[in-house]
């Protein structure tokens, strides 16, 4: 389950860093973290789905200092040189 995947990854910079490079089987292939996040913002997915994926994404960035730095390297805007 997602939880469990979550108690595995907390605060292990290998598996956090095997996880980060995990794509989920789509078309075009998306890292696994994306296709949970944007499960968890779906409101018709049921709320524990939500709450599990919430918690994942906070183990994911538990002790991963290079995890946090990529998540807020997504949120800054993009500069001209």
């Amino acid at each position: 389950t997602i939880n469990t995947v979550s108690e595995v990854i907390r605060g292990s910079q290998v598996n956090q860093d095997y996880f980060a490079s995990v794509n989920a089987p789509s078309n075009p292939p998306r890292p696994a973290i994306v296709v949970l996040l944007m499960s968890m913002v779906n409101e018709r997915q049921p709320f524990v789905l939500r709450c599990a994926v919430l918690y994942c994404f906070q183990c994911f960035l538990y002790k991963n200092q290079k995890g946090q730095a990529e998540i807020v390297a997504t949120l800054l805007p993009a500069t001209i040189d």
